[in-house]
């Protein structure tokens, strides 16, 4: 499957956050655990060396929902503006990692 792709905009300097909900191809909510979702920032797409990430807050295991997480103090230490993301998650079943979504943030100043 294709990761997603969403290209959100925050403001600078400023905390920012958006939660999504992992599901199998049935619409089931997949199980996540502490370390299963990685979501590291680039600072351009083709980049092997992430220059910061996301926090990343499990909610409910059973739910399938977790919550990303910019700090203001991170966001405002991003010497570009078009960040590159990627968010991991590694499979509950097998533990092969599939990239569910990227996109750029938009860093307005």
């Amino acid at each position: 499957m294709p990761a997603a792709i969403y290209n959100p905009i925050a403001d600078k300097g400023a905390d920012y956050s958006f939660a999504m909900v992992f599901t199998d191809g049935s619409g089931n909510a997949l199980p996540l655990s502490a370390g299963s979702v990685t979501a590291p920032i680039f600072a351009k797409e083709g980049d092997t060396n992430s220059v910061a990430s996301f926090s990343v807050v499990i909610d409910p295991v059973t739910t399938g929902r977790a919550t990303f997480i910019l700090d203001e103090a991170t966001s405002a230490s991003l010497p570009f503006s078009k960040p590159y993301y990627e968010i991991w998650l590694q499979q509950p079943n097998d533990g092969a990692l599939s990239r569910y979504a990227k996109g750029i943030l938009n860093l307005d100043k």
